[in-house]
C-alpha cells in the first residue's frame, strides 16, 4: 500500500497552461516523488503504438515557429510530427516498406543538428534524413544489426558517432558482447558509415541481457544503457550500467531504486562538465522519473506526470520556449503519446540548478 506522510498542493491561476500546478507525495520506499502536471499532451491514438520523442528546431538556441516533437509510430510504420508548443498533431510521415522514407518498426529516434537518425528493429538498420523537409540521405548498419532498439548520436569535429543497443535473442552469454554497436559516419560530400566496434560484458555486474535506450556523455567518459529487468523470462534486477565511451564497464547505478523496467534515458547540461540524467522507471501503476547528478551519479530526486504512465522513450530540449522558459521535458504516455512538460516547473519542485 502506498502510505502518504503528507500532501502538499500548490494550486496556481487558471490559463492557457495552467494545469502546471503540483503535488508532493510519497512513494511506497518513502522516496519522495513531485507529482507534475503535463503543459499539454499530443493527440492519442493507440494503434500507432508510439515508442520513443525527439525534438528539433530551426533555431537551436529559441523559439521560433518551426520547433517539432517528432516521434516513432511502431505500429503504424511511420514518424508523427507535432507542434512542440501545442502539442498539435501536424503532419505524418513514411510507410511501411524497405524504400527510402519507408519503415519497419520504427523505435529509437535521435536528432542531432538537422539530421533525423531512426533505428528500424525490423529493417535492422538506421535509417538518416535531413530536416525540415524528410529528405533521405541514407541507410546503414544493414549488414550489422539483428534486432536494433535504442540510438545515441554525437557530433565530433567533421563526424557523427552513433551508439545502438541491438536486443537480439542470445543463445549463450559470450554473444552479449555485441550488445552495443558504435558507428563513425560522415555526412558532407557524401555518406559514408563505418563499424568501429561493438561491446558489452557478458558477465558480471555489467552483464547487459535486455538493452533498449542508451545515452552518452563524453566529456565524463559516461554511457549510459537501461537494463531492463526481463531476461528470458525470469526477473533480474533493473538499473543503469555506465560503460565509457569506448566501451568499458564502470559501474551500476540505481539498482535500489527502479521498481519497474528501467527505460527514456537523457541529459540536462548545465556547464560542460555539470548537469542531470533523467531516467525513466516504467509502471502503468507508479511511473516515476528519476534525476541523478551528472557528476557523481548520485541520485537526487524523483517526479511523475499527473496523467502520464507506461513511458518509453524521453527527450529534454534546453531551447527556450515561449512557455518553456528553461526548455521542455518530452514522454511518451502509454503507447498513444507525447506528454510535454515545463523544465522550469521540474527544477523549482525539485530544487534542481537550471
Amino acid at each position: 500500500m502506498k502510505k502518504y506522510n503528507f500532501i502538499f498542493v500548490l494550486l496556481l491561476s487558471l490559463s492557457f497552461f495552467s494545469c502546471n500546478s503540483k503535488e508532493k507525495t510519497v512513494t511506497s520506499n518513502d522516496a519522495k516523488v513531485v507529482t507534475i502536471n503535463e503543459v499539454f499532451q499530443t493527440p492519442r491514438d493507440e494503434s500507432d503504438n508510439v515508442d520513443s520523442p525527439a525534438f528539433w528546431s530551426s533555431n537551436d538556441t529559441s523559439w521560433n515557429d518551426t520547433s517539432w516533437i517528432i516521434s516513432t509510430a511502431k505500429d503504424s510504420d511511420l514518424l508523427i510530427i507535432n507542434n512542440a508548443t501545442t502539442g498539435e498533431e501536424l503532419f505524418r510521415f513514411g510507410k511501411t516498406g524497405t524504400n527510402p522514407g519507408e519503415f519497419k518498426r520504427p523505435n529509437g529516434i535521435s536528432v542531432c543538428k538537422n539530421y533525423l537518425f531512426v533505428v528500424e528493429r525490423d529493417n535492422h538498420r538506421v535509417q538518416v534524413l535531413t530536416l525540415p523537409n524528410f529528405t533521405h540521405v541514407g541507410f546503414f548498419a544493414e549488414s550489422d544489426l539483428k534486432k536494433p532498439y535504442g540510438i545515441f548520436t554525437e557530433k565530433l569535429e567533421n563526424f557523427y558517432n552513433i551508439y545502438i543497443t541491438d536486443n537480439y535473442k542470445y543463445e549463450n552469454d559470450e554473444q552479449l558482447n555485441n550488445r552495443i554497436a558504435v558507428y563513425s559516419l560522415k555526412l558532407s560530400n557524401g555518406f559514408t558509415s563505418k563499424l568501429l566496434f561493438k561491446f558489452g560484458e557478458s558477465s558480471g555486474n555489467g552483464r547487459l541481457p535486455v538493452v533498449e535506450s542508451i545515452f552518452g556523455d563524453r566529456m565524463n567518459d559516461n554511457l549510459l544503457i537501461a537494463r531492463e529487468n526481463e531476461e528470458e523470462g525470469k526477473k533480474g534486477v533493473p538499473s543503469v550500467k555506465v560503460y565509457s565511451m569506448d566501451g568499458k564497464f564502470k559501474q551500476s547505478i540505481g539498482n535500489n531504486i527502479f521498481k519497474a523496467e528501467v527505460e527514456g534515458i537523457a541529459l540536462y547540461k548545465t556547464d560542460s562538465l555539470n548537469g542531470y540524467w533523467f531516467v525513466t522507471d516504467q509502471s502503468m501503476d507508479k511511473n516515476i522519473f528519476h534525476i541523478f547528478d551528472r557528476l557523481t551519479l548520485k541520485h537526487i530526486g524523483a517526479f511523475s506526470g499527473k496523467n502520464t504512465l507506461n513511458t518509453d522513450g524521453i527527450w529534454i530540449t534546453q531551447v527556450k520556449y515561449e512557455n518553456f522558459p528553461k526548455g521542455a521535458f518530452f514522454a511518451i504516455h502509454n503507447d498513444g503519446n507525447v506528454s510535454a512538460f515545463n523544465l522550469s516547473e521540474i527544477a523549482d519542485s525539485l530544487n534542481l540548478k537550471l
